[in-house]
């Protein structure tokens, strides 16, 4: 059989009172849920997730077990709940699950795992993975994957450290950038184990992808860019301030990072980014659209000023 791979996206699930989001802190539950699931931020989650990850996602399951569940609350309004079954529909891989409960979250992963390996003799190793409905993966992501996942390695964790960023904003990308991130929440993979005779689990304990290394051995493999962080003013760690705060923190954020091909070695990773990634001579800044605050109003009248008497001074 060959290796299951186990992916996990939480789709805007409704969390109230969780510290663990900027978007929950300080707010009612009427005004988390509002912020939550308004147009202006999930409009363009649902377009990255539909239109680039998804697409991507399905080329690096070419030849490989994989199942990705999609999680979402029953509150999620029903439009998007309508574009994520036709989802499900095109890509069998896709697997919906509507979930209220956080219970139900921590035990999918390992009951679909039981449901799928349970015809297996022995010990059987497999792996799950995060991702977010706004983050891409690499085409060879599970190809890379393989073969770490071991018996040896079962409570190991597998971190990919190297990537991209690009800018997401009004459907288009741009400003592709080199990223070296080890234990990026992005593709973080847990290796496990299953003995269908026992019955018994081995996994890593699940624990903050930045710092899983202090409760996990963690293996990190940096060879080859395997992800693309999307950056956009809608995300949680952008939720500070207003929008054009947001874009001044994106913007600062991509200076500090090299400048990045989309040509070579990314079109071959990320064929479906490529074809969508704006060159860099067809981008237009509309710095009026971002800014928050009204643009001046000039006259047209003309204005006389009072004459000036300048003395020349020789020294």
């Amino acid at each position: 059989m060959k290796t299951l791979f186990i992916g996990q996206t939480r789709f805007s699930l409704y969390i109230p009172n969780s510290m663990s989001w900027n978007l929950a802190r300080s707010k009612s539950e009427d005004e988390y849920m509002k912020a939550l699931y308004a147009d202006e931020r999930l409009g363009p989650r649902m377009d990255i997730f539909e239109n680039l990850s998804v697409p991507q996602l399905a080329l690096a399951a070419e030849d490989h077990h994989v199942v990705h569940f999609v999680q979402y609350s029953s509150s999620l309004p029903e439009k998007y709940q309508t574009r994520l079954r036709a989802l499900a529909e095109k890509y069998d891989f896709l697997e919906l699950y509507v979930n209220d409960s956080q219970v139900q979250h921590s035990e999918l992963i390992n009951r679909a795992a039981k449901e799928r390996l349970e015809n297996e003799r022995g010990l059987v190793s497999f792996a799950w993975y995060r991702l977010d409905d706004d983050d891409i993966l690499g085409k060879d992501f599970f190809k890379m994957a393989e073969p770490y996942v071991t018996p040896e390695h079962a409570g190991y964790v597998l971190s990919f450290g190297r990537g991209y960023t690009t800018v997401y904003m009004d459907g288009s990308l741009w400003d592709l950038r080199e990223l070296y991130r080890p234990k990026t929440s992005v593709g973080q993979m847990y290796i496990c184990s299953f003995d269908s005779e026992s019955g018994r689990f081995i996994e890593p304990p699940r624990q903050d992808h930045a710092q899983i290394d202090k409760w996990a051995p963690t293996i990190l493999d940096s060879r080859s860019t395997n992800f693309i962080t999307m950056l956009h003013p809608n995300q949680d760690g952008h939720q500070r301030g207003g929008y054009a705060e947001a874009i001044g923190r994106i913007f600062r954020e991509q200076q500090q990072l090299p400048l990045a091909s989309s040509t070579g070695a990314f079109s071959d990773a990320f064929p479906v980014i490529a074809r969508s990634l704006q060159k860099e001579e067809d981008v237009v800044f509309d710095a009026r659209g971002m800014s928050e605050t009204q643009a001046t109003q000039l006259g047209t009248e003309i204005t006389e000023l009072e004459s000036v008497s300048y003395t020349h001074l020789t020294l």
